[in-house]
């Protein structure tokens, strides 16, 4: 099994799993042989070529051989891109505005949609650690907690109430989108 990246900058063997030359010796029936590469190990948007060259030799007086080779260009999925997160309106108040996360202006290659969209908000939650030490003190550590508002929508807006931010941003409370066409590439960004 042979295969590159179409520029000739990446070879097979350096994103394969399993041994390439492989041989398999069997008289009577098919023998599976499976390729498999790395998780993340084709980069997303590049065209790779693969080719696969099967030899069946006769061990006889001729020493026939007879050779078969098959190939596939296959191009790698790649996430939406080009586009942004609004907010609106960007300031308001807890429980009482009504806000609207947008996203707009994301593409991606025509045989990639629809796009579907999930929207996120966050907020931190304060907890204690206590430091392994003789001379252990409480300390304040926070972490943000995700919280999904609308997942896997065809529309690319969401309307929310949020609660209140966290006092050490200032009451801001994050929000961020996530956007994935119909293969699950994913993009997140945020407002």
């Amino acid at each position: 099994i042979d295969g590159f990246f179409t520029d000739g900058t990446q070879t097979f063997d350096e994103f394969a799993l399993i041994d390439t030359d492989l041989v398999i010796e069997r008289s009577e029936g098919v023998t599976p042989a499976y390729l498999v590469l790395a998780s993340g190990a084709l980069t997303p948007g590049a065209v790779y070529w693969f080719q696969l060259t099967a030899v069946f030799a006769v061990d006889d007086e001729e020493r026939r051989r007879y050779d078969s080779v098959a190939s596939i260009s296959i191009t790698v999925n790649k996430a939406p891109t080009s586009g942004l997160v609004s907010l609106d309106p960007e300031i308001g108040y807890t429980l009482e505005t009504l806000f609207k996360m947008s996203c707009l202006f994301w593409t991606d290659d025509i045989d990639d949609f629809p796009l579907v969209y999930s929207f996120f908000s966050f907020f931190e939650v304060e907890t204690e650690v206590e430091l392994e030490s003789e001379d252990a003190d409480i300390v304040m550590s926070s972490d943000l907690v995700e919280y999904r508002l609308l997942s896997d929508s065809f529309a690319s807006s969401h309307q929310a109430y949020l609660a209140e931010g966290s006092v050490n941003r200032n009451y801001t409370r994050l929000g961020e989108a996530e956007i994935s066409d119909r293969f699950g590439a994913t993009t997140r960004s945020g407002s």
